[in-house]
């Protein structure tokens, strides 16, 4: 096979760099006689420090081609294994590190994990090519990988590597996160690469948000003077306090020796949230007053939040936005965010509204989507909630509805994947799949329910199937009689579809100035709420009778629900955006012309206009509890009215909510469905195996054992964990190469030891801030999950509780004590 061989050389026109330099390589692709030959090649510049991270699963492609291999088929995808779980892991400043710049004006910011990506760099008739790179910030070993093929099929790939470097450098060891009440020690490494020693000056600054210093506040001078031998490195410290939370910009700077470097970075800083303590929200028709009267505590460590929509389309942007920052991305979530963006993009093109910026971030989402889509595809043509899920009907039934919605919008959706999961759903309908998994009958109902509308939306109606259904409809929920009027509204039966309309409209909840819809039982298996359902009941009553009187109603109730511009779950906010979606474009509110000020007292906290350049910006007003009269009312005046040159058209929506903070330490366990209990447990440094003894402290670089124990009195479809770190201590990823082979993995187990366990728990996440375990179906028990992490950064840090909930009830959930845990330094 050497004769298939194509021999690749990379050549750099310099060996070593720095940051923003330029850098040619000369690519040359010769077959096996060395005769140059022309060939496709795909080359990539990547951060050495990541790839040292994972092993690559790839063969070489000599490997791939022509290897001698047993007969068999083995189907996977790549992008799992290389994307999915290093980009997990790692943020985007865990990576490269340090920095060196010619001019302070220069200060490093860049730090991306790929510097250069080619996939189609074709060489010329003499096998030779030259591509000019210009390098980012970090100071790394950059690897320049192709890989090549030509026309005849000669394969081949080669490496290259250059330093990127500086004389003298500074390297930020901060922690990835903080949280209000913490006391860290912030640490930087000053390097030399000289022969001779250095007397540096290193300085830290530190701003927020506001112009100061933020949440942050140095003990020790800003400005410190150290010595660095030659060829050696220096440690500087800086003790500080946190009080308060948002991000913080850090630089980091050091000069001596007529040589200098500098580096910034953001610091996000947490605190721990109470429940809301008030909340309010309606629609401004003229003037609306709300009284105030902040709660009993510290009120410096509290807020008032008034958001403002000033339309529809504006109370939808912030939960795309929402979506779209999900932390976590199973199946549900993916769809989630792809679905009313989707939506949302033919929206806003058949209302002729022109919003590059928007385009382009749609643009963006719906693309990376429909890629995660795609590799979470079972065989079976199916979709679970993770990827190591069995197919479910009602999950698949979602995605297919995202992947129909997609291309209704005009992308370019693999028409395959949607064959596939319709196929899928056939086959779940007419053979009632989920009738052996203990789903009740009415979750089954629902979910063909669902299925039939998807099959509609689609163009493949099944009229027998549907018809048939609506001769069971009494065994539906309400949500699933509203699909199931969609349904018949895209077959033409519109004396069924009056029948049912008649039957929701009966069942709603009617209140002076709103309505909603509340089920009578809850259906975990399809992740259903009252919120939903009351969206997806607005959703029929709208294809139904578009001039249904419940329909302001039934928005101005789900515009009132909204925390911080979505709703509870992934899975109401997503629906109840399809539904105001609906609305928008026939409501005709999309023509708003009016003012609006808002005053709290006799001060205006804002004010401005509304029209068709800003009708879909919603607008976020804060204003601190300190600022309230303590002890007595207050009063939050919202003006809606319209002058000369106004219409006056449109709605103004708002939402007020109060809210307190607190320090973790103080926060107490709470059990409403769950019960959550953690524990630092101390680890043998020699065997790295845990000791048993519980403690609230480790010295810098040793491993501590978290332990969580679960008490589930119930079975629980789709529960979610989430322990929260103290910033001084960083989970271990045992899947990564750099972590030691004596390392423990995380582990589950039924307190109980009884029951199996290891497959309710399909998959776990290891965050900057928190690791996050998944289970679609967990029986009722006692669990314990412990994972082994270690303490990274000194000083004495707040741990939040750890949180345990239905995933899709929230309100369903139990927390652990928080805690302060101490990082100690040699």
């Amino acid at each position: 096979t050497e004769q298939q061989d194509l021999t690749i050389s990379i050549t750099p026109d310099k060996g070593q760099v720095g940051p923003r330099d330029t850098v040619s390589y000369t690519v040359t692709t010769k077959d096996y006689s060395g005769k140059g030959v022309p060939a496709e090649v795909s080359l990539a510049l990547v951060d050495k420090a990541v790839l040292t991270l994972a092993a690559d699963p790839n063969p070489s492609l000599r490997q791939a081609f022509y290897e001698r291999r047993p007969l068999g088929v083995f189907t996977a995808q790549s992008i799992i294994a290389l994307g999915e779980r290093v980009e997990a892991v790692l943020s985007g400043d865990a990576k490269g590190g340090g920095g060196g710049l010619s001019a302070p004006a220069l200060v490093r910011r860049d730090f991306p994990d790929t510097a250069y990506w080619n996939a189609g760099l074709v060489t010329g008739a003499d096998g030779t090519a030259t591509v000019s790179v210009t390098l980012p910030d970090s100071l790394t070993t950059w690897r320049l990988t192709a890989r090549g093929v030509t026309q005849d099929t000669l394969v081949g790939q080669e490496s290259s590597d250059v330093v990127a470097t500086r004389p003298l450098l500074v390297r930020a060891t901060f922690p990835r996160f903080l949280t209000d009440g913490d006391q860290p020690t912030l640490q930087a490494v000053v390097q030399n690469s000289t022969g001779s020693p250095i007397d540096a000056s290193v300085t830290l600054g530190l701003s927020g948000a506001d112009g100061g210093n933020g949440p942050i506040s140095l003990q020790d001078s800003a400005a410190q003077q150290v010595s660095v031998p030659a060829n050696g490195q220096a440690l500087v410290r800086w003790k500080a306090t946190v009080a308060g939370a948002g991000d913080v910009t850090v630089r980091l700077s050091v000069s001596g020796g007529d040589m200098q470097d500098a580096l910034e970075m953001t610091l996000p800083v947490q605190r721990y949230e109470t429940p809301e303590v008030a909340a309010s929200a309606g629609q401004v028709i003229d003037t609306t007053v709300e009284t105030i009267r902040p709660p009993t505590g510290d009120p410096a460590r509290g807020e008032l939040t008034l958001e403002l929509a000033p339309s529809l389309a504006a109370g939808l942007q912030g939960g795309l936005s929402y979506l779209e920052s999900y932390p976590y991305a199973g199946t549900e979530q993916t769809v989630s965010a792809l679905l009313p963006n989707a939506v949302s993009y033919r929206l806003y093109a058949q209302l002729g509204l022109d919003r590059p910026g928007l385009k382009a971030s749609l643009e963006a989402s719906l693309s990376q989507g429909l890629q995660r889509l795609y590799a979470l595809q079972q065989l079976d043509g199916g979709w679970g909630w993770w990827a190591s899920d069995e197919s479910d009907p009602y999950l698949s039934a979602y995605v297919v509805q995202g992947l129909g919605e997609a291309k209704r919008a005009g992308f370019g959706v693999e028409q395959s994947a949607i064959d596939r999961g319709v196929a899928y759903l056939k086959d779940a309908i007419a053979g009632d799949s989920d009738k052996g998994r203990g789903i009740p009958e009415a979750s089954r109902l629902n979910t063909r329910a669902y299925a039939l509308f998807v099959l509609g939306e689609l163009g493949q109606a099944d009229r027998g199937r549907t018809v048939a259904l609506y001769d069971e409809r009494a065994k539906l929920d309400i949500y699933g009689r509203a699909y199931l009027l969609m349904a018949l509204k895209g077959l033409g039966d519109d004396t069924r579809v009056t029948a049912l309309a008649d039957g929701i409209t009966a069942a709603a909840i009617m209140r002076t100035t709103d309505a909603h819809w509340e089920e009578a039982r809850a259906d975990y298996w399809t992740m259903g709420s009252d919120t939903r359902t009351t969206a997806l009941a607005l959703q029929a009553l709208l294809r139904a009778e578009p001039d249904s009187i419940l329909a302001p109603n039934a928005v101005r109730y789900l515009m009132g629900l909204r925390d911080r511009g979505h709703w509870a779950s992934t899975q109401e906010t997503a629906v109840t955006l399809l539904a105001l979606s609906e609305y928008i474009a026939q409501s005709g509110e999309l023509k708003a012309d009016y003012s609006y000020r808002v005053a709290l007292g006799d001060k205006t906290l804002g004010e401005g206009s509304v029209n068709s350049q800003n009708l879909d910006t919603p607008i976020e007003l804060v204003a601190q509890l300190a600022d309230l009269a303590q002890g007595a009312d207050s009063q939050l005046s919202i003006q809606r009215q319209f002058g000369s040159g106004q219409s006056g058209a449109g709605r103004l929506y708002y939402t007020l909510r109060m809210r307190g903070y607190q320090d973790a330490a103080s926060v107490t366990a709470l059990d409403n469905g769950v019960g959550v209990r953690r524990e630092y447990v101390m680890v043998d440094t020699a065997t790295l195996s845990p000791t048993g003894q519980l403690t609230d402290q480790a010295a810098l670089g040793d491993l501590v054992q978290v332990r969580i124990t679960l008490t589930v009195p119930e079975d629980m479809p789709y529960f979610m964990v989430e322990d929260m770190l103290p910033a001084g201590l960083e989970a271990l990823d045992t899947s990564l190469r750099t972590s030691s082979a004596a390392a423990r993995d995380p582990q589950v187990a039924p307190a109980d030891g009884e029951r199996p366990y290891w497959w309710y728990f399909g998959r776990t996440e290891v965050r900057d801030n928190r690791v996050a375990l998944f289970a679609s179906d967990l029986p009722r028990g006692t669990y314990t999950y412990s994972y082994l992490a270690r303490a990274s950064t000194p000083g004495v840090f707040q741990a939040l509780p750890a949180r345990a909930m239905r995933t899709y009830q929230p309100e369903v959930f139990g927390r652990s004590d928080g805690a302060t845990f101490t990082v100690t330094a040699p």
